[in-house]
Protein backbone atom coordinates (compact mmCIF):
# COMPACT_ATOMS: atom_id res chain seq x y z
CA UNK A 1 0.00 0.00 0.00
CA UNK A 2 1.09 3.25 -0.93
CA UNK A 3 2.13 5.81 1.96
CA UNK A 4 -0.14 8.79 2.50
CA UNK A 5 0.72 11.60 4.35
CA UNK A 6 -1.76 12.82 7.11
CA UNK A 7 -1.54 16.53 7.28
CA UNK A 8 -5.01 17.21 9.75
CA UNK A 9 -3.28 16.92 12.95
CA UNK A 10 -6.20 15.61 15.03
CA UNK A 11 -6.65 12.95 12.09
CA UNK A 12 -3.02 12.19 12.98
CA UNK A 13 -3.54 12.11 16.62
CA UNK A 14 -6.35 9.97 16.67
CA UNK A 15 -4.42 7.17 14.30
CA UNK A 16 -1.67 7.66 16.90
CA UNK A 17 -4.04 6.99 19.90
CA UNK A 18 -5.07 3.79 17.73
CA UNK A 19 -1.80 2.54 17.37
CA UNK A 20 -0.51 3.35 21.09
CA UNK A 21 -4.01 0.63 22.02
CA UNK A 22 -2.18 -1.68 20.66
CA UNK A 23 0.94 -2.08 23.29
CA UNK A 24 -1.94 -1.24 26.42
CA UNK A 25 -3.36 -3.50 28.99
CA UNK A 26 -6.97 -3.32 27.66
CA UNK A 27 -8.79 -6.85 26.73
CA UNK A 28 -8.62 -7.91 23.24
CA UNK A 29 -12.49 -6.84 22.19
CA UNK A 30 -12.18 -3.75 23.55
CA UNK A 31 -9.15 -3.16 21.83
CA UNK A 32 -10.10 -4.44 18.75
CA UNK A 33 -13.46 -2.63 19.23
CA UNK A 34 -11.71 0.32 19.27
CA UNK A 35 -9.71 0.33 16.29
CA UNK A 36 -13.10 -0.23 14.51
CA UNK A 37 -14.42 3.22 15.87
CA UNK A 38 -10.97 4.70 14.98
CA UNK A 39 -10.96 3.79 11.38
CA UNK A 40 -14.54 4.29 10.50
CA UNK A 41 -14.14 7.40 12.13
CA UNK A 42 -10.95 8.45 9.97
CA UNK A 43 -12.91 7.40 6.71
CA UNK A 44 -16.51 8.59 7.25
CA UNK A 45 -18.37 5.37 7.13
CA UNK A 46 -20.80 5.14 9.09
CA UNK A 47 -20.32 1.01 9.72
CA UNK A 48 -17.12 -1.00 10.19
CA UNK A 49 -16.38 -4.50 10.96
CA UNK A 50 -13.63 -6.67 11.85
CA UNK A 51 -13.29 -10.30 11.60
CA UNK A 52 -11.07 -12.09 13.82
CA UNK A 53 -10.21 -15.47 11.86
CA UNK A 54 -10.10 -19.20 13.65
CA UNK A 55 -7.23 -20.44 15.22
CA UNK A 56 -6.65 -22.88 12.42
CA UNK A 57 -7.20 -20.08 10.04
CA UNK A 58 -10.65 -21.10 9.23
CA UNK A 59 -14.26 -19.62 9.97
CA UNK A 60 -14.30 -16.66 12.07
CA UNK A 61 -13.39 -16.91 15.94
CA UNK A 62 -15.36 -13.35 16.24
CA UNK A 63 -17.18 -10.53 14.24
CA UNK A 64 -16.55 -7.34 15.52
CA UNK A 65 -18.63 -4.32 14.24
CA UNK A 66 -19.79 -0.65 15.02
CA UNK A 67 -22.43 1.75 13.36
CA UNK A 68 -25.32 -0.85 13.67
CA UNK A 69 -28.33 -0.29 16.58
CA UNK A 70 -28.85 -3.07 18.14
CA UNK A 71 -32.69 -3.66 16.86
CA UNK A 72 -30.80 -3.60 13.32
CA UNK A 73 -28.42 -6.37 14.96
CA UNK A 74 -31.35 -8.35 16.20
CA UNK A 75 -33.09 -8.00 12.73
CA UNK A 76 -30.11 -9.33 10.86
CA UNK A 77 -29.95 -12.58 13.29
CA UNK A 78 -26.71 -14.75 13.08
CA UNK A 79 -23.61 -12.50 12.10
CA UNK A 80 -21.60 -13.31 9.64
CA UNK A 81 -19.69 -16.63 10.26
CA UNK A 82 -16.89 -16.97 7.28
CA UNK A 83 -18.89 -17.81 4.72
CA UNK A 84 -20.11 -16.07 1.30
CA UNK A 85 -17.69 -12.88 0.83
CA UNK A 86 -15.92 -13.79 4.12
CA UNK A 87 -15.13 -16.71 3.40
CA UNK A 88 -13.81 -15.28 0.25
CA UNK A 89 -11.86 -13.26 1.89
CA UNK A 90 -10.55 -16.21 4.13
CA UNK A 91 -9.13 -18.20 1.00
CA UNK A 92 -8.09 -14.76 -0.66
CA UNK A 93 -7.02 -12.11 1.72
CA UNK A 94 -7.04 -8.77 -0.33
CA UNK A 95 -9.26 -5.70 0.58
CA UNK A 96 -12.60 -5.94 -0.59
CA UNK A 97 -14.16 -2.43 -0.49
CA UNK A 98 -18.29 -2.79 -0.53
Amino acid sequence: MPYRKVDDPTRLQALLGAVLLIESDLDRDVLLQRIIEVAVEQVGARFGALRVLGAAGEGLERFLHVGIDESTVERIGHLPGGRGVLGHLITEPESIRL
